[in-house]
């Protein structure tokens, strides 16, 4: 890995973070009933939910296009992307099997089944780890995580 690498992989997560943590806010502001429905792992409404992880996704994206610090983006980046894989996990174990509703009513606006968002949406948590926790390392190897 480089600094420039680095950088790129940060300033594309933070567009990513961005993107779906603001779908999240604009569903919730939709009229589309899966609002109303309780989340299987932490229980409350869909809307609750995404007025939450839409403002935690959508800050962390903001300071990674704003922050210089590397050590800092990629540890936010790690943080809520592991907590994204850890939700994933946790709907396996419950056997929930319906395409998760993370963007809310934005694909029908775009166009895409929930399923085609879900696997989009499950490589980007992929990214968002790998390259969260490879910067990470990066940093650590050159002395540079502070």
């Amino acid at each position: 890995m480089s600094a420039r690498l680095a950088r790129i992989f940060l300033f594309t997560a933070g567009i990513a973070l961005l993107a779906t943590g603001g779908a999240k806010i604009i569903s919730v502001s939709g009229s589309a009933r899966i609002m109303d429905v309780s989340d299987p792992i932490f229980g409350l409404s869909y809307k609750a939910v995404f007025w939450i992880v839409g403002g935690i996704e959508s800050a962390i994206g903001c300071l990674c296009l704003v922050f210089e610090s590397k050590a800092l983006n990629a540890t936010l980046v790690a943080w809520v992307s592991t907590n994204i894989i850890v939700y994933r996990m946790a709907l396996l174990l419950i056997d929930y099997r319906k395409p998760c509703p993370c963007l809310g009513s934005l694909t029908e606006t775009i166009h895409i089944s929930p399923i085609t968002a879900d696997v989009i949406l499950k490589l980007l948590s992929c990214y968002l780890v790998i390259g969260s926790y490879s910067t990470l390392f990066w940093l650590w190897k050159r002395g540079r995580f502070h």
